[in-house]
């Protein structure tokens, strides 16, 4: 009895079919469907980075990124799966797109010369709290809707909201969630009618590819084995942070949001330091150091 293709979530399976500049089609074909892009946003070509090869991006632990590639006009584009729900991911989120487009301006460079960010993020865990498995988010005027500031760009793609069954998929992007889902359920050289496409009978092919090749079956269970390492060490890690909080008085979480809330009521300047202090319960030392480093 044949057994079944491997998960397209495993990192190492997810990097082998979005980031080969070989399969440049099937990634461009993937984010054009799932952006929405089309007329003169459609991307014609891609070019694929390594991951392993962007260095201002490596600056902070575990930033070595899915897939990050450019199209013809310079846009970028960052593609990553996460499997694991992480305490702070919105921050991560807006870390790597903040440091993607922060890195494309050398020394002398214009700004003028950024070009638009995209990070599309697909997770198999619940992120927002609307109902919809793919949303969009733009920075938008809050009254208007004016679109001004149209260099950021976040797509999640939650997996765990995608309920649909093989005879309901109608869109592309129906198919790709799918393909996502299920794909590790699928008996090989079985792929679902709906998925009898070009770009989805390929990456079926490479699911393949790796279950038959020794050498990558061993990396595709390494990259397993290290998920679970990271997710043991992110636990361990913000057990002993919220121990050692709780210890000072606040949790991480609260820290956070206090600096936060100092930080906004000493640019008002119209409460002192043992106001703020009594507002937020910091220590002064904590509102000392939020004065020095913003006037630095």
């Amino acid at each position: 009895m044949l057994g079944c293709y491997l998960d397209p979530k495993n990192d190492y399976a997810f990097r082998k079919i979005f980031g080969d500049q070989k399969r440049e089609h099937v990634l461009r074909h993937f984010l054009n469907s799932v952006l929405e892009l089309s007329g003169d946003k459609k991307i014609k070509r891609l070019r694929i980075a390594d991951p392993h090869q962007v260095p201002k991006l490596k600056e902070h632990k575990e930033t070595i990124l899915d897939v990050y590639c450019k199209d013809q006009s310079g846009r970028e584009f960052i593609v990553e799966m996460q499997v694991s729900d992480q305490k702070d991911f919105e921050h991560r989120a807006v870390y790597y797109l903040a440091k993607s487009f922060v890195s494309q301006l050398k020394k002398g460079d214009d700004f003028i010369q950024l070009r638009k960010v995209t990070l599309l993020s697909i997770l198999d865990f619940p992120f927002l709290e609307n109902p919809h498995y793919l949303s969009t988010h733009l920075l938008l005027d809050k009254k208007t809707g004016e679109h001004k500031l149209k260099d950021f760009e976040f797509a999640f793609l939650e997996l765990v909201k995608f309920n649909k069954k093989e005879e309901e998929l109608k869109t592309i992007e129906d198919k790709w969630a799918y393909f996502f889902k299920h794909a590790h359920k699928t008996p090989l050289r079985d792929i679902p009618a709906a998925l009898h496409e070009p770009d989805f009978e390929e990456v079926f092919g490479v699911l393949e590819e790796i279950g038959r090749s020794e050498l990558e079956t061993k990396l595709y269970e390494k990259a397993d084995m290290d998920r679970m390492d990271r997710r043991s060490q992110i636990d361990t890690g913000y057990k002993k942070g919220l121990e050692e909080g709780h210890k000072k008085g606040l949790s991480e979480g609260e820290k956070r949001k206090a600096l936060q809330i100092a930080r906004h009521l000493l640019s008002m300047g119209t409460m002192d330091k043992a106001a703020i202090m009594q507002a937020t319960g910091l220590a002064a030392e904590d509102i000392e150091t939020l004065q020095r480093t913003d006037s630095t």
